[in-house]
């Protein structure tokens, strides 16, 4: 994949709610920052998560971070996620699922019963009707000056 700049950073995340970054710009207001996203934000205005770059060479880890998200956040997941959760659960077996969640949760509590039944119950349809948004967009941060970001930020 070419990149173009610092945008093209947005189309190498595996999920959607990851795509997402702040460009302050320099020697301006808060108010002037621009928010780049490529799906981020209708991922989670949907409370779904989606694929952006589907090429990763760490499918376990992909798997259950799905799976860790999904149950922590509370969102679903679209068509292409539930396809790339179930053909790759099935295909790397659960060892390898609970190493992936070892290694990178450092904590010993994957279940293999709770993982089964809730890919068991995956159902795309019931959190989505349409594909999401994906594509990157520029926002610009409307924010008053006395916003809830600038009082976290100041000291």
């Amino acid at each position: 994949m070419p990149l173009d700049g610092i945008s093209s950073l947005l189309r190498t995340t595996f999920f959607n709610i990851e795509a997402m970054f702040v460009r302050p710009r320099l020697w301006q207001p808060l108010s002037q920052t621009i928010l780049e996203d490529n799906g981020a934000l209708d991922g989670i205005s949907r409370r779904c998560l989606s694929i952006i770059l589907e090429e990763n060479p760490f499918p376990e880890l992909c798997v259950v971070r799905a799976y860790a998200l999904s149950q922590g956040l509370g969102f679903g997941l679209d068509h292409r996620l539930v396809e790339y959760v179930r053909e790759n659960a099935k295909a790397l077996g659960d060892i390898r699922l609970r190493e992936a969640h070892i290694r990178h949760y450092r904590r010993g509590d994957w279940s293999s019963k709770a993982f089964q039944i809730w890919l068991a119950e995956l159902n795309p349809d019931a959190v989505m009707s349409r594909e999401l948004n994906q594509g990157i967009q520029q926002f610009e941060l409307a924010l008053d000056s006395d916003s809830k970001a600038e009082r976290a930020m100041r000291p």
